[in-house]
């Protein structure tokens, strides 16, 4: 990014002798640019440090933050816990061994989610030897 604005600043108004904007423009411009991308990155980065699962010996706890302001916690108790089907679809999730956790409960309330999970398979192993619990654990790999 340095060299962009390198290049922005200092070379390109003496290449293009045709431009007739500000400099001044040019720098704000290339400001407001960058401070956009470092926000979307700092964003990104707050979002995924914030999500976590957590697993304690009676419990499944899911915290989600979808955004600065936009967060959910679901709390699932183990003994519940019916099936459960990890999903990896696509070639980059396949590759950096990223995926989805799906639980299967006991009674009519939905099934319970994880999503966007690095070593989803590690993370379904430990709920299943947590609980005691050996029932079946489908793996779905799509590319």
């Amino acid at each position: 990014m340095i060299v962009v604005l390198v290049f922005v600043l200092f070379l390109l108004p003496h290449i293009h002798g045709a431009i007739e904007i500000p400099i001044s423009f040019l720098t704000i411009g290339l400001l407001v640019y960058l401070a956009v991308i470092m926000l979307t990155i700092l964003a990104g980065w707050y979002t995924y440090s914030r999500t976590e699962v957590i697993i304690t010996d009676q419990f499944l706890i899911a915290v989600d933050q979808f955004s600065f302001f936009n967060r959910k916690i679901s709390q699932l108790e183990l003994h519940r816990i019916q099936d459960m089907r990890v999903d990896r679809q696509g070639f980059w999730r396949t590759i950096i061994d990223f995926g989805d956790i799906t639980i299967e409960t006991a009674g009519e309330d939905e099934n319970f989610l994880l999503q966007k999970l690095a070593y989803p398979e590690e993370i379904a192993e430990d709920l299943l030897s947590r609980y005691g619990n050996r029932r079946t654990t489908s793996r779905t790999d799509t590319l």
